[in-house]
């Protein structure tokens, strides 16, 4: 009795101690526990609060980043063609890229058609003068034939048949062989994934299109042979391949602004092809670019940034959308929990993404969705 009466007494003196030794730590009465569990209720708001956001309906300034290269402006070419069968006779041309001007003499021909005309203009010159209509007739064939005003002068004058006749360039520009043009090109875009290494630091292809011409002097042509090409490189064609989704951004005679390390390029969109390349879609935009300070070179492959001007849709964070190949979802946060909700998206900035369906400016959405998944889970 003596025992179990000593270790009651123990046992309320602890318990006493205990409680006076609470009481007398500050802050920790029941009023303070109260507002210590506010606190917590307060901070847990504010911290949920922060992982969701509400769509934002607003205008964004677009810009994306494209590849592609610089083309010949395939309406500035002009063909330099035999318009009678001979040979050439003297080829004043030495190279491909060599720049000419317009009525500069690139080469002379010798036919035997053309000499048979002169001869016969200058009979009715000498035989037959008042007979002005086929003498108006024969100089109209020979300047079919290709002769210039300023020839036909010369044999008009000195009653002599010229043994070759000089074929004179049409515009201002640089020549490229009659083999080259968008067969050329197409290879540049084939081939610029895997032949990287073949670019110089300016981005100009290294190809056999260096070699010489395939015409020389000496060298027999048919009637209607394509002999040269010159390209006026005033305007160009910048052939870019861009995303689908931005496919609906864009209009033909839209102005658009291409961004490069070196320079910025204005230009207006003539074209614009849906494409299917290598199992991947993508839409081809050709842009016209004024180059009358030939900064930009034929087969010059470019990186650099598109701007497409202001686009007006509801967006998010990109790390609220997760893509699951064939579709886009985002986490929704509602009365009932979290739950996952299909959304379409359109085109994407540097950091947002455009959702076309799916959501609304009211709904919560989680703001990095990336972190609602684990290694192992997947979405139905």
């Amino acid at each position: 009795m003596i025992v179990l009466n000593s270790c009651s007494s123990e046992k309320k003196e602890n318990a006493n101690s205990e409680k006076q030794t609470m009481d007398d730590m500050p802050g920790m009465n029941h009023h303070s526990m109260e507002e210590h569990t506010a606190i917590s209720e307060n901070k847990t708001a504010e911290k949920k609060q922060g992982i969701t956001i509400n769509p934002i309906n607003k205008s964004e300034t677009v810009a994306i980043s494209v590849n592609g290269f610089i083309a010949y402006n395939q309406n500035n070419l002009s063909n330099i063609s035999a318009r009678v069968s001979g040979r050439i006779e003297k080829l004043y041309v030495k190279s491909k890229y060599q720049q000419v001007n317009k009525g500069q003499v690139l080469f002379e021909i010798y036919s035997p058609e053309l000499l048979n005309e002169q001869e016969q203009l200058i009979y009715y010159l000498n035989n037959d003068a008042s007979n002005t209509s086929l003498i108006n007739a024969s100089k109209a064939k020979l300047q079919l034939l290709g002769l210039s005003q300023l020839v036909l002068d010369k044999i008009i004058s000195s009653k002599k048949a010229l043994r070759t006749i000089p074929v004179e360039s049409t515009t201002d520009g640089f020549i490229i062989d009659n083999t080259e043009g968008r067969a050329m090109q197409s290879s540049v875009v084939n081939n610029s994934s895997s032949s990287m290494g073949s670019m110089t630091s300016q981005g100009a292809a290294i190809s056999n299109s260096n070699a010489g011409l395939t015409v020389q002097q000496g060298s027999y042509v048919s009637k209607g042979q394509t002999i040269l090409k010159v390209a006026n490189s005033t305007n160009v064609w910048a052939e870019l391949k861009v995303p689908v989704a931005y496919q609906t951004q864009f209009k033909t005679n839209q102005s658009v602004q291409l961004k490069t390390n070196q320079q910025t390029i204005d230009g207006k969109i003539i074209l614009i092809e849906p494409t299917y390349e290598d199992n991947s879609p993508f839409v081809s935009v050709r842009v016209l670019c004024n180059n009358n300070n030939q900064e930009l070179k034929i087969n010059q492959w470019i990186n650099s940034t598109l701007n497409i001007g202001e686009v007006k849709g509801l967006w998010l964070p990109k790390t609220a959308v997760i893509n699951l190949g064939l579709q886009q979802i985002v986490y929704k946060q509602g009365k009932e929990g979290i739950k996952t909700v299909k959304v379409k998206t359109g085109i994407l900035t540097s950091d947002l993404i455009q959702v076309l369906s799916g959501v609304s400016e009211t709904d919560n959405i989680i703001k990095d969705a990336g972190y609602l998944n684990d290694s192992e889970s997947f979405v139905r």
